[in-house]
């Protein structure tokens, strides 16, 4: 599929409850792979480099600790709740989620908003779907 087919086929709406839980799972999973991924990679440099020896197997202790505890969800329920300047959108492609982008500001209208997370599915990254987000936040919060 080609990056126009891709973007036509994607259907961006906002986060219901009903999402909640899919919406954590997704950043969990996608922003965990890409932070695990650079830890990774800086830890095979340094071993590479001599600066660090390892005896086994690397690990993950806070990613595996992070995925034993109970999910909090509170702040996808303050977004979808909030009746003011509060804004979380999800992109999916056959019903399955495949980017999200949550973000806030103190007053509309005042081009300030805070993006407080954006994810897109490692293999639908550099296609469009983080801009097609992006311009979803910039329609709500423009003049």
């Amino acid at each position: 599929m080609n990056v126009k087919d891709l973007i036509a086929s994607v259907k961006i709406r906002d986060i219901t409850m009903d999402d909640i839980h899919g919406v954590y799972q997704f950043f969990v999973k996608e922003q965990g792979d890409a932070e695990i991924g650079c830890v990774k990679e800086y830890i095979e440099a340094l071993i590479k480099s001599g600066e660090l020896r390892v005896d086994g197997k690397i690990s993950y202790p806070l990613c595996e600790e992070r995925g034993s505890r109970p999910p909090n969800t509170d702040f996808l329920r303050w977004i979808v709740d909030s009746k003011g300047f509060h804004f979380g959108k999800i992109a999916c492609l056959d019903n399955i989620i495949i980017g999200a982008i949550l973000c806030y500001a103190k007053s509309r209208g005042r081009n300030i908003a805070f993006l407080s997370n954006i994810a897109v599915a490692s293999q639908y990254r550099r296609k469009g779907v983080g801009s097609a987000l992006m311009r979803e936040v910039i329609n709500f919060y423009g003049p």
